[in-house]
């Protein structure tokens, strides 16, 4: 295995293998945190990160499977904000102030987000999901979105999403 360790304005970062983890460091933006284009798995959990800034995820990340912003501040996802992350399986986001979810959030203007199958929003403050919200992400098997305040889920919500075979509402 090997373990690389950079220094990333003045935050100490772990590279091993393919993980790029900058969580558990008090990080209160995404803006100086490049994600290496070979990263697999990348970790920003436990800081507080308010939002994600437009065109993070761009560029060459075809190797980005999975996501982790759990525990954060985040309230507000735009349109398109994984856009550049084509190849994503797994978006973590739970733990945080997020209380919208918007028609493109889980899409691409260059295509769908195919290989995203699981998708994490628990513990957020979730009111109200737009219709068509995850059919640009046809694959997705698992979405969790308990402990929200969901009073209502629109007819076509979850249209286009044909894998869709767990759905946590609980706690609503």
């Amino acid at each position: 295995m090997c373990i690389s360790l950079i220094f990333v304005s003045s935050v100490l970062s772990l590279i091993t293998g393919q993980t790029f983890d900058i969580s558990h460091q008090g990080i209160i933006s995404l803006l100086n945190h490049t994600i290496p284009a070979d990263t697999v798995t990348f970790i920003a959990g436990h800081n507080s990160i308010p939002n994600i800034p437009a065109g993070y995820f761009h560029g060459n990340l075809t190797n980005l499977l999975n996501i982790r912003l759990k525990d954060n501040l985040i309230s507000d996802l735009d349109d398109y904000v994984f856009a550049g992350a084509t190849n994503v399986r797994q978006i973590n986001l739970a733990h945080n102030n997020v209380s919208l979810i918007r028609r493109h959030t889980f899409s691409s203007p260059h295509g769908n987000l195919t290989n995203l199958v699981k998708i994490f929003l628990h513990n957020n403050v979730i009111s109200d999901i737009q219709d068509y919200a995850f059919s640009n992400a046809p694959n997705v098997e698992e979405i969790h979105l308990n402990h929200n305040k969901l009073s209502a889920i629109h007819q076509h919500t979850f249209s286009g999403t044909p894998r869709l075979y767990a759905l946590y509402l609980s706690n609503n």
